[in-house]
């Protein structure tokens, strides 16, 4: 699933995260470099390019389950307040 940099671009448009500085001094565009200067100060070892790949994957999957319990909950609600 996945990161909070990839977290935070599922919650909110891209252009929304553009003047955060998480690479200091490099470009902005690598979501894996992103990632890792996000979670190596959290690591108790180096982590690798892989590493970065697996949280981005992991932070999707975890926000695309929240995404799915809050649609659910929205129809429930909406079948409630108005029962067909």
């Amino acid at each position: 699933m996945l990161c909070s940099t990839a977290m935070a671009s599922i919650a909110m448009p891209l252009d929304h995260h553009k003047n955060v500085d998480l690479v200091p001094g490099e470009e902005r565009g690598d979501l894996i470099d992103e990632t890792l200067a996000v979670w190596q100060p959290r690591a108790t070892r180096q982590l690798t390019r892989e590493d970065g790949r697996q949280i981005i994957e992991n932070m999707v999957g975890f926000f695309s389950v929240l995404r799915e319990w809050n649609n659910a909950e929205r129809v429930k609600r909406r079948r409630t307040k108005h029962p067909s």
